[in-house]
Formats: structure tokens, sequence, C-alpha cells
């Protein structure tokens, strides 16, 4: 059973991020579908794939990075589990988009022009306690908001908590191939994603 749901009305979803509002807004028939059907596409779309496996990147060289490991061998370290994670093993075959844009190779090639470009980031990882890297952290939180007399949770994950200029700042990776312009940043504002991550921060 979906722990998000309530389990005396198991339609009644409970704990809410971003994914869950996203398909809401857009048609009430998606999100009963794609959240509470559960229903996925049989194939994955290939700007997801290109994401999950980027970010999961840039997560595990920052972990890599806070443990005092070089620049050279953390990127050749991320570089070689991209390689892996990017590799369909059920075609045994490396992954495929028919995308020019987004595809492994230019994966790759990012994760390398990123991180040499950013290897002296001023932008520094925060770290927790325990020497444990602000990266990909999970975050849950009471609004004060019921349905049915029942508590609603806001929830999600932030890419990265990092600091410059001595403040606390939240970070979010993001791939596209169109024209960093204003038509590009005007989609984060308001946005699901973001307005949450922003409000999120300065609750926890």
């Amino acid at each position: 059973m979906n722990s998000s749901f309530s389990t005396s009305l198991p339609t009644l979803q409970l704990a809410w991020d971003s994914s869950s509002l996203s398909p809401l807004k857009t048609c009430a028939r998606k999100y009963y579908y794609e959240i509470v059907c559960g229903i996925t596409p049989r194939t994955r779309n290939f700007h997801l794939t290109f994401g999950i496996l980027y970010t999961e990147a840039l997560e595990r060289y920052d972990r890599y990075r806070a443990t005092k490991i070089p620049h050279d061998e953390a990127l050749k370290m991320t570089l070689h589990k991209a390689m892996k994670d990017s590799w369909d093993y059920e075609l045994n075959r490396p992954w495929i988009s028919f995308n020019t844009y987004k595809n492994r190779y230019t994966l790759l090639r990012t994760i390398v022009w990123y991180l040499d470009e950013f290897k002296e980031d001023n932008f520094e990882t925060l770290i927790l306690r325990g020497e444990v890297p602000a990266v990909e952290l999970s975050f849950r939180f009471d609004p004060g908001i019921t349905l049915l007399n029942e508590p609603i949770t806001i929830c999600g994950h932030m890419d990265k908590l990092g600091i410059i200029a001595g403040q606390i700042w939240v970070a979010d990776h993001k791939t596209t191939y169109h024209p960093l312009d204003d038509k590009y940043f005007s989609q984060f504002s308001p946005n699901n994603q973001m307005s949450l991550y922003a409000f999120a921060a300065k609750v926890i």
C-alpha cells in the first residue's frame, strides 16, 4: 500500500510533493491514472532519464569531494559510475534515447564539462553533522492542513544545500537544450517544485 494515501480512504492522498501537484493541476484524470492508480508509461521519457542520471552524477561527485577526494579522482569515479548507470543491461547495450541533444554521449560530456568548469565553485556544499554532505536531502513537514480529519504532509527532495556569502541556499540541477533566456526562466516563477523548495527551506 502506498504510504502517501489514507488507510481509511485509499484514494485520499495525505503526503504531497511537486510530482503529485503537477498532474493534479494539469488534469484531474491524469492525476488519477498517474498518482492514484500508479499507471506509468512502458518506456521512460528521455528528458527524465537524462536528468536523473545527470543529477545522480553530481550528487555522487559532491559526496566524493566532501570526503576530501581530489577533483580528478572524484570526476573519474563519477564518470565510471555514470557509464554503468547509462548501460541498458536488459538489452546489453548503451542507453539509446534517439535524441540528438540528450543521449548517453552528451550525458557523459555534460558531466565532464560541468564538473571541470565548476571544480572551484564558490557555492560550497553544506556539511551536516557527522561530515555528511547536504545533497539529495529528503524533507517533510506539517503545514497545519487536514482533510477529513487527517493531517496533510508536505514532502520532497532537495538536490543540494550550499553556502555562499555566508548564507545557506537551495540548489537544483536542471538540464535543457533551450536558450537560457527570459522565456526559459519564466517557467520557474511560479513553479511547483521551485516554490516548494523555497517554502520548505524557510520552514525547515
